[in-house]
């Protein structure tokens, strides 16, 4: 009787946490910038895009007579004392890099937005 209520409380644990991480990474894919950004410009024409985000870094002419708007944002993150709540003769320092974050706009013939991507880049 033990090993059966043993071998029901694994199987209900590991069930358990299969769930909980099936729910975690449908959070995650819901949450991302690639499915925020298809949400808010797909469908939006050229002028929307244009005024959300300025002038492209690049524009780039496609066989398929669209266009592709890039936006290149780089940002310069500092070395920075990490704090451990205590008095140390080593402080620990977060080393600095440079995040890139690339945005790609695909742009129809008409003028309307069908299709944007993501793309971050860490550099050190």
């Amino acid at each position: 009787m033990e090993d059966v209520l043993a071998i029901n409380y694994y199987y209900y644990y590991y069930m358990k946490r299969i769930l909980v991480n099936m729910f975690l990474l449908v959070l995650l894919l819901g949450c991302s910038v690639s499915k925020k950004l298809e949400r808010n410009y797909l469908g939006q024409g050229r002028e929307y895009v244009l005024k959300q985000k300025g002038e492209p870094t690049k524009i780039i002419e496609l066989e398929n007579d669209n266009e592709r708007f890039i936006y290149v944002e780089e940002e310069e993150i500092r070395e920075t004392t990490i704090g451990t709540g205590k008095a140390t003769l080593d402080p620990k320092i977060s080393p600095g890099f440079t995040k890139i974050e690339i945005y790609r706009f695909e742009v129809n013939e008409k003028g309307i937005i069908v299709g944007a991507g993501y793309e971050k880049l860490i550099k050190k």
